[in-house]
Order: C-alpha cells, then structure tokens, then sequence
C-alpha cells in the first residue's frame, strides 16, 4: 500500500533526487532546493531555497537538530532544522572528486565519493578512484578514509555493524565496510558482485 503524500504545486519542485526522515517531516531535495513535509497534516514548506550560482543538492540527511547534504560544488553544509544561516563544514579540494551520497550515525557523517572516474584491467576487472569517507560534525577536519580505490560508488547507508556502499552501472554490488580486530584494521567485503561485462 502506498500513501500520496505531496503533489508539487509551484516550479521550484522539479523532480525528488533524496529524501530523509525526523520524527515529524519528510524532507526532499528538488534541484536548488530543499522542502519539508509535515506528517501531521501534510503541509509542505520550502526549508531551503539556492540561490545563483545554483548549488544543486545531491543527498540529505538529517538529525534532531540539523539538516547535512552535498551541493554540486562538492561541498557539504548543514542548516538547524529550527531555520537560520547554512554553514559549510567541508570544502572538499583534495580529500574527495566527487560525493555522491551521505549517511548520518550520532555526531558522525559518512560519505560515497564516486571518485569521478575508473579504469578497465586487461583481465576484465575494475578499479577505480572512489572512497567512503567519515566526518565529525562536532569537530570538521580532515576526513577519515574507510576505504579507497573504489569502482565508482553512488550510495551509502550506516549501521551499527557497519557501512553499506553500493554503485551503480559501472559496479553493480553491494559492498560492506566493518572494523575488524586484527592487523590490517579495517576492509571493505562484496556482499553480492555480479561482474559486469567488459566492452570490447
């Protein structure tokens, strides 16, 4: 069963390219812009508006106090829930080519960077320039690198066991970072790879 919740009324909704979740809204990002729809009575605002140049934004997240999400200028900025100035916690220059997609656990922010590009091997495998990143939002720095030299990965989930990263038509799995107790600290494990074809 589904439910209809918002039919856009107005051009500044073009399209839904992420949504997220608090205990009362819906959030969806459209282009330039990010709108807010109440459970309760499925009143819809604008909770932010772009303005020139037009940062599109990429993936959202949210906690109790603060909106998180990816403009196309690659940087991720945060916005109090309650409304008031976007900060921009992270430039990112050369820690990442190209976030795609962000998840959120406490005081933590977990990002896919597709890394904009990959390569074929003569024996048909894929290697890429992607990562999955962490980041405080308490205390923005440099970022932490959970892995790298990843084929082209467009999404991402956390949870209490781990990180879930998925790509797209370029790597078709889903793959799982974890902690792990011996030396080597940490690895990222396919969960299903279905190997794609290499072009001719």
């Amino acid at each position: 069963m589904t439910e209809h919740l918002f039919t856009p009324q107005n051009r500044s909704v073009d399209g839904v390219t992420s949504i997220a979740l608090d205990d009362a809204n819906v959030y969806f990002a459209s282009a330039g812009s990010i709108h807010r729809i109440t459970f309760a009575d499925g009143a819809e605002t604008t909770f932010f508006a772009a303005t020139a140049p037009f940062p599109i934004v990429r993936s959202i997240v949210v906690d109790s106090t603060n909106a998180y999400w990816i403009q196309q200028d690659d940087a991720i900025v945060k916005m109090p829930l309650s409304g008031g100035p976007v900060t921009r916690l992270f430039e990112w220059g050369p820690f990442a080519l190209f976030p795609t997609s962000i998840a959120q656990q406490g005081s933590d922010l977990f990002v896919a960077d597709s890394g904009g590009g990959y390569s074929w091997s003569d024996d048909g495998q894929i290697s890429g320039r992607g990562s999955i990143l962490k980041l405080s939002t308490v205390a923005p720095g440099t970022p932490e690198v959970l892995a790298a030299s990843l084929p082209f990965p467009t999404s991402i989930a956390v949870a209490a066991d781990g990180v879930y990263f998925g790509g797209g038509q370029i790597q078709q799995s889903v793959r799982k970072w974890a902690p792990v107790q011996r030396v080597g600290s940490n690895h990222a494990v396919a969960m299903s790879t279905p190997r794609p074809s290499c072009p001719t």
